[in-house]
């Protein structure tokens, strides 16, 4: 449609007048142009639109003298229209990065020099992109923080070619350091070479401080169980011996004043002498569990048939159900068979749930079953103590295993009771491996079960002991490390031994931490790490 048409029939109307001149400067002197993004190149189409293009054109010499031009338009509007957008969007993710408050650069795989970065990482001290490496701006050092308990992230990276969070001591722009949590991700090439990394950081000193000071009030709460459980340990020693006396004197006088008919004293004299062995029962709750929290607590492990230890139980506990008018049911199967475990304390921990059942349950049925299951490859012994007493509230029914605890004030008032029964009980049973758990509804009773393995093993019960003392003189484990995995730090910045903590951890080692060379002697003492 074009053919035998001028070419101004392609020029915009706008620009139209300064075409004529156009053509005879470029008649006069032809040559080879090639014009791309030029502003206000343009042409006009077929429906009258001025669209944006690029532009070439070159001289055709002709026989007999004569000039041709061969043109090449190409609408540019898709290709402009791509690139506003790239621009944009590029205009957004700088702002966007220049937005972050916390810092956010990019390294170079190679030599670990910053590509990019955003005003906060400016302020950390970078001042020639492409020229400042990472560790010079972050640890104002000239090698790499490539150690084993300072890891680089950029090493981290390439090696594992996944994203790494690390934990590092860096400083800023006037050299003052401070704790920062640092992000690292891969940026890879067509072949899956990691060719730079994307980092950004933020300032964890207010929360690393914070667990700091926590820590050390855990220190010291710790520290000062310590002198309570060693106090309560010395003083149960010191009262036992003139309740003792107290106690066989008043036996004593009893059989005294029978011998001599003196009838009116005996009632007094059988005060004193249950009053005595009241006492007496919680001076030795008291260093039981002093015991179990300096881990001095042993089990003494033995086999025997637990049918018939239960049986035997029941002569000393049916006088005790009787008292309030109570009836005890048994459900104890024949092939329950025999046990391994420390006798003493299950019988400990029987007596003490249905003391518990016959005093909270009034003209009621407290009944006792055993039963024996197969858990993992396991078998396990449950024994279930069932009233139909008081029962516990729902809100309630964790603070009857706190020490000196009980449901509530007004159970002590009217019941009695140190609240150290079962606490006490309950650490037996976790000694071999088990546990005392609990249901209950407030008004129809309430059921305590105890756990524990059929054959205990002596080295879970041993390692038991260990965590309680540990747990008690305040030193850090991990529940899942084995014991070849402990460690101990001693140093006296509280900085280091939180960065070589966190750094161990992670790792998977038990870690405990010691201010000084004292400390750190009593600990490498009693934890062997």
């Amino acid at each position: 449609e074009l053919v035998g048409e001028p070419v101004e029939i392609l020029v915009p109307d706008r620009i139209r007048d300064k075409h004529p001149d156009i053509r005879r400067q470029y008649t006069a002197a032809p040559h080879a142009i090639s014009m791309h993004d030029r502003k206000g190149l343009a042409a006009k189409t077929k429906s009258g639109d001025e669209v944006p293009i690029s532009l070439s054109l070159n001289p055709i010499e002709i026989e007999g003298g004569g000039l041709l031009v061969a043109a090449a338009l190409r609408d540019e509007s898709e290709r402009l229209e791509t690139m506003r957008k790239i621009e944009q969007q590029k205009t957004m993710l700088e702002n966007t990065i220049e937005s972050l408050t916390h810092p956010f650069y990019v390294i170079d795989a190679k030599d670990y020099t910053i590509q990019l970065a955003n005003s906060a990482a400016r302020k950390l001290g970078i001042e020639d992109l492409g020229i400042a490496k990472c560790h010079q701006v972050t640890h104002k050092s000239d090698t790499p923080c490539d150690s084993e308990n300072d890891p680089c992230p950029l090493v981290e990276v390439m090696k594992t070619k996944k994203p790494v969070t690390l934990e590092h001591i860096h400083f800023d722009a006037e050299g003052n350091r401070f704790f920062a949590e640092v992000h690292g991700y891969p940026i890879f090439d067509d072949e899956g070479n990691v060719v730079q990394m994307i980092e950004y950081s933020h300032d964890i000193t207010s929360r690393t401080k914070l667990e700091m000071r926590l820590r050390e009030a855990q220190e010291s709460a710790a520290s000062a169980n310590k002198a309570k459980s060693a106090f309560l340990a010395n003083m149960s020693h010191e009262l036992r011996t003139p309740m003792n006396a107290i106690i066989g004197y008043s036996e004593m006088l009893m059989e005294d004043a029978e011998d001599e008919g003196q009838e009116d004293m005996i009632p007094d004299l059988k005060k004193i002498h249950s009053s005595g062995n009241h006492l007496l029962a919680l001076i030795n709750d008291i260093l039981d569990l002093s015991k179990i929290e300096a881990g001095r607590m042993d089990l003494y492990l033995e086999s025997f048939d637990l049918k018939l230890m239960l049986e035997e139980s029941l002569g000393a506990l049916e006088p005790l159900v009787a008292k309030n008018g109570n009836v005890l049911e048994t459900d104890f199967p024949d092939d329950i068979g025999m046990v391994r475990a420390d006798l003493t304390k299950v019988r400990q921990a029987l007596f003490n749930l249905v003391s518990n059942a016959a005093k909270f349950t009034d003209r009621g049925t407290i009944a006792i079953a055993a039963r024996r299951d197969r858990d993992d490859d396991e078998d396990r012994i449950s024994i279930d103590v069932t009233d139909t007493g008081i029962g516990i509230p729902a809100d309630k029914i964790d603070r009857v295993f706190e020490e000196f605890g009980q449901a509530d004030e007004s159970t002590t008032r009217e019941y009695g009771g140190t609240g150290l029964g079962l606490p006490i009980s309950r650490k037996f049973c976790r000694m071999m491996d088990g546990d005392i758990t609990v249901t209950s509804e407030p008004g129809k009773g309430s059921t305590f079960t105890i756990t524990f393995p059929a054959q205990v093993d002596a080295m879970q019960a041993a390692k038991f002991a260990v965590g309680a003392a540990v747990a008690v003189r305040g030193y850090e484990t991990s529940s899942t490390a084995t014991d070849q995995n402990a460690v101990l730090v001693i140093d006296d910045d509280p900085y280091a031994r939180d960065l070589l903590s966190r750094t161990l951890a992670k790792e998977g080692y038990s870690v405990a931490t010691a201010k000084d060379g004292e400390e750190g002697q009593v600990m490498a003492r009693s934890q062997r790490p």
